[in-house]
């Protein structure tokens, strides 16, 4: 096993502080005798938000050589010992690096780096999937429209993919009904029967599909009849004298 003290003179020697002490994988040129290489494979790995990605680094004759792993400049591991503080990160099966509770500013290239001369690289790509949310607009859910007015119903989602929005009108008789394929839902000159529970769902094939509710309330105009009353009087007339 590569001593941390070798870990760290290979952090050391690419700034030019130190060189390897150990020459046992020299030969009599100064050239390695086995060349170590890579039985891995650089892979895009796909991964949803707070799983657990390894991402494998296997080398092959590596002697006292050591194997570094960094993200752009910053190195995260070097040989067995560990760089970074994050403690998400893990070593496993020797060298294969292992994060836990993935985050979407984990994603990016991860490189695994054998320390010879010719610094050859493994690189892993990672991409972060997000589920899906939703919400209204207004966030309450409740729109108001006049009755004959165009109305907009809308809805906002994010993830990664981006997610696809679908609009239905629920009907607790029928079920429901499939109206668009977009994050806003336009109706035309409205009426009463355009009132109720419209639902948008959110779907990007990262877990199940989210939805939110938006209800539609139509004002119809009443026109009230107002009667009027009108008294006519009559002359009042004297009751006749009863005779006595």
């Amino acid at each position: 096993m590569v001593s941390y003290c070798e870990s760290f003179c290979y952090l050391f020697a690419t700034l030019g502080v130190c060189q390897s002490l150990d020459m046992s994988h020299l030969n009599g040129d100064g050239m390695p005798t086995v060349l170590p290489k890579f039985i891995s494979r650089g892979n895009l790995y796909k991964v949803t938000t707070g799983d657990t990605v390894t991402l494998p680094c296997r080398v092959q004759n590596l002697g006292t050589f050591v194997l570094l792993w960094r993200r752009g400049s910053s190195v995260l591991t070097a040989g067995p010992l560990m760089i970074t503080r994050d403690n998400r990160f893990k070593l496993v099966d020797t060298y294969d690096l292992q994060i836990t509770g993935v985050r979407t500013q984990d994603a990016g290239d991860y490189i695994c780096q054998i320390g010879d001369q010719e610094t050859r690289d493994q690189v892993h790509t990672l991409e972060i999937l997000v589920p899906p949310t939703v919400r209204a607009v207004p966030q309450n859910g409740l729109v108001t429209a006049r009755k004959g007015s165009t109305v907009t119903l809308e809805c906002k989602a994010s993830g990664n993919p981006v997610p696809s929005i679908y609009w239905y009108k629920r009907d607790p008789l029928a079920g429901s009904t499939h109206l668009s394929d977009s994050s806003t839902l336009v109706l035309d000159r409205v009426e009463r029967q355009h009132a109720g529970v419209y639902q948008c769902a959110a779907d990007n094939g990262v877990r199940e599909p989210v939805s939110a509710d938006v209800q539609l309330t139509v004002l119809c105009k009443y026109h009230a009849t107002y009667l009027s009353y009108f008294v006519t009087s009559s002359p009042v007339h004297s009751m006749p004298t009863r005779a006595t």
